[in-house]
């Protein structure tokens, strides 16, 4: 792979690593104001603050899972001890 199609491919990848969720929060916020109490997910900046502090902590916690487990420091067998 040369740099220049390396650089499509990443730009793609970031592209979709981005819009999937976006996509699935505006169906899922579509189908939420479709629904018989037509209230919407995010209503006000209360709601926008929980849900991203919420999302801060499961990232954080997902990085710190995923960088041990790739750097081989976690061992989750059966008689590990840590």
């Amino acid at each position: 792979m040369n740099a220049n199609n390396q650089k499509n491919y990443m730009l793609k990848a970031t592209l979709k690593t981005i819009l999937i969720p976006v996509v699935v929060f505006v169906v899922l916020n579509i189908v939420d104001l479709l629904g018989p109490t037509h209230n919407a997910l995010i209503a006000n900046v209360v709601d926008l603050t929980n849900f991203a502090r919420n999302l801060i902590i499961y990232f954080a916690f997902a990085l710190g899972l995923h960088v041990n487990m790739t750097m081989g420091r976690m061992d989750l067998s059966l008689g590990a001890q840590m």
